[in-house]
């Protein structure tokens, strides 16, 4: 099965970068400042910027940002579960504050099982997410050696220990 259309590069070429910054007349160095650092140009700039995106319907290539500022713009969390009402809200508030500053959110569930955790989190770090959101401080020691030897930022939620500094506590080896 292919899901791409013959027309697809060609679409992609006339409402890439160049095809916004002609239309707005300004240069592609403009353009990718106002994606990419909005307070950086002005807002009369950023306001023909946003109109020329909006007329071509132009959605910058995620893979191409990445490699160019080297931040996914993603946060990864995992959850025990999604069906515990507090885990959801925490979630959706979380959804909600992100979106707000320009991040997206995997969210991945581990039932519990720290394997199962330890297994989300590398493929979360596989898939180029900025840090991770973990619930609680019990986990795996394979988890805090992946964290450590690829410097992904991380956070505990839902704990605690206001003279703790920020780890993960030794669970089993």
């Amino acid at each position: 099965m292919r899901l791409t259309s013959a027309n697809s590069a060609n679409k992609s070429a006339k409402q890439g970068i160049r095809a916004v910054a002609a239309r707005a007349g300004v240069s592609t160095a403009s353009v990718s400042r106002a994606l990419n650092n909005p307070d950086a140009v002005s807002p009369s700039l950023r306001a023909r910027i946003e109109q020329a995106i909006d007329a071509l319907g132009y959605i910058p290539h995620a893979p191409a940002r990445i490699l160019s500022s080297r931040r996914s713009r993603t946060l990864g969390a995992i959850v025990p579960t999604i069906d515990n009402t507090m885990f959801a809200r925490g979630i959706a508030s979380l959804q909600q504050y992100l979106s707000s500053v320009g991040y997206m959110l995997f969210l991945t569930t581990s039932g519990y099982d720290l394997d199962i955790e330890l297994q989300q989190a590398r493929n979360l770090i596989s898939r180029g997410v900025d840090g991770l959101v973990l619930r609680g401080d019990c986990h795996h020691d394979a988890l805090r050696k992946l964290l450590a030897d690829n410097e992904v930022p991380f956070i505990n939620v839902g704990i605690y220990q206001p003279d703790a500094a920020l780890s993960l506590r030794r669970h089993r080896q």
